[in-house]
């Protein structure tokens, strides 16, 4: 199972302003930012999107919230990725 204190830092939900709904952030610091995932609320589906790159923690990611208040299709498809 996914210790998920250990390895994501924050979640956050931009309510759908753009496909990139959801932003999970890593615990793995770079000097740009951090390392996360960037998903829509389907990223399994074809016209999906699932895309890991780094971002800078702010604002303009959303609201942050708790991994309880991810949908199951996002936790299991962050857990496939990071496992």
């Amino acid at each position: 199972m996914l210790k998920k204190k250990k390895v994501i830092r924050s979640i956050w939900d931009n309510r759908g302003k753009t496909i990139d709904r959801y932003t999970i952030v890593l615990n793995i610091k770079e000097a740009e930012g951090y390392y996360c995932f960037s998903l829509s609320s389907n990223p399994n589906n074809s016209y999906g999107f699932s895309q890991f790159g780094i971002c800078k923690i702010g604002k303009h990611l959303g609201k942050r919230i708790s991994w309880k208040n991810l949908p199951d299709n996002i936790h299991k498809h962050i857990i496939n990725k990071i496992s």
